[in-house]
């Protein structure tokens, strides 16, 4: 079980990686390191819509919600506090 040392690494977070992102090598080394020292749920988009299911989804079982993708990513998330 891991240890989680500060607030920050108690709270559980969604990271919605654009599917053109999930290739990234620095992306994916940097979530891996700190999936060592935090709760991470990782979901990776594939068509629009997408951003929008999975943050509604997660509303009510995670403290935050990473997005990485573009500006049309962040606009559909954008669309959804609406």
């Amino acid at each position: 079980m891991r240890q989680f040392k500060t607030k920050e690494a108690k709270m559980k977070y969604r990271i919605i990686i654009n599917g053109k992102l999930s290739q990234n090598i620095e992306l994916r080394k940097t979530i891996e390191k700190y999936k060592r020292t935090h709760n991470f749920d990782i979901r990776v988009t594939w068509e629009a819509g997408d951003i929008a299911d999975l943050t509604v989804e997660v509303s009510k079982d995670c403290d935050r919600v990473i997005i990485a993708g573009g500006d049309g990513s962040r606009s559909e998330e954008l669309r959804v506090g609406k």
